[in-house]
Formats: C-alpha cells, sequence, structure tokens
C-alpha cells in the first residue's frame, strides 16, 4: 500500500493518540518551533493563542487543540 506524502513538514496529533493516527493539523518546522517555544514559556495552549499575533499557520494548529477542550501538551 502506497502511503500519502505529508502535506507539510510537521504533523500534529492528539495526546495518546495511536501512531498511524490522523494528524489533527499540519505546520511547517517554523510554526512548530514557535509554539514550542510559547508553551515552554507560558504552559499553556490559551496563552500560547493569546500571543500568536503573527504566524496564522500556528495559531490554526492551536485553534485545532483548543476546539478538543486540550490546553497542555506533551512536547518532545
Amino acid at each position: 500500500m502506497v502511503r500519502k506524502q505529508s502535506i507539510k513538514d510537521v504533523e500534529w496529533r492528539l495526546p495518546n493518540a495511536k501512531k498511524n493516527s490522523r494528524p489533527i493539523a499540519y505546520s511547517t518546522v517554523d510554526s512548530s518551533e514557535l509554539i514550542v517555544l510559547l508553551y515552554e514559556q507560558y504552559g499553556d495552549l490559551r496563552k500560547v493563542y493569546e500571543n500568536l499575533h503573527y504566524d496564522a499557520e500556528a495559531k490554526k494548529v492551536v485553534s485545532e487543540y483548543l476546539k478538543r477542550n486540550i490546553y497542555n501538551i506533551n512536547i518532545k
């Protein structure tokens, strides 16, 4: 079976999702690094969302988690 190539560089999944589960969002590496940096600073995705002013892609990724009432994530 041929696997489809990822749309972007980083795939975002729900916490405790199975290995082959479908991502909830995609982003570039730059957006991913910004989310990680802000999450390490604030520790809550709601505050990360409030402080994303110029990266619409990162804001969209965080909003997908907030829609599902997920405010804390495990960043590896």
